[in-house]
């Protein structure tokens, strides 16, 4: 099965579900987390820290012009729409891998929970199955020969029963965010490298 390309296919898969997944978590986070850290009405940047980027991306990005206050206000949509053009600026100058690899790094991570979270329901439905069928093998069973006889089995049911709890509790909305605010600060940060 690997051979024949399983693992590509599920690759493929995670990556579409992920990104499936992102654009209902931008829906409800209100944009992505490197525009709403440029916003001004936003508070996860200081405001010093948040004026240095502004205006170290005024002198870079070609005809980019910081909104204001007011602007952002008046017409969010616009506001972030130019946010929006100057992370793309900082992306295509961040792609050296050894001069940013914080950003690779949180880039690959957040990655990595988006598209686990996309497929949360398909990791829920199988550990739950695997771990039903088994319980049902063994049903009967009494425990000292469980142990003594199917040890291997044992730890394989314990582990799709921790599976399961990873999936409930670990591969949250909030496990994602935290991810993504880090690939976001890593990313702006990168206006006092350049």
């Amino acid at each position: 099965m690997v051979a024949c390309g399983l693992t590509t296919v599920l690759s493929h898969m995670a990556r579409e579900r992920g990104r499936i997944t992102q654009s209902k978590l931008i829906q409800q986070w209100g944009a992505l987390p490197t525009t709403l850290w440029l916003r001004h009405s936003n508070n996860s940047l200081d405001k010093q820290t948040k004026q240095r980027y502004h205006h170290f991306l005024e002198q870079k990005v070609s005809g980019w012009i910081p909104p204001t206050e007011q602007e952002e206000s008046l017409n969010p949509t616009e506001a972030d729409a130019k946010y929006g053009s100057a992370v793309k600026w900082l992306l295509e100058h961040t792609r050296d891998k050894k001069k940013y690899s914080l950003i690779l790094k949180e880039n690959i991570s957040y990655g990595f929970r988006r598209n686990t979270y996309g497929l949360k329901p398909f990791g829920l439905l199988l550990s739950l199955v695997i771990f039903t069928v088994g319980i049902l093998c063994f049903y009967k069973q009494p425990v000292a020969l469980l142990i003594d006889k199917n040890l291997p089995q044992l730890c394989a049911i314990i582990f799709c029963f921790m599976m399961f709890l990873w999936w409930v509790f670990g591969v949250t909305k909030e496990w994602v965010r935290d991810s993504a605010d880090a690939y976001a600060r890593s990313l702006l940060a990168a206006c006092e490298k350049i």
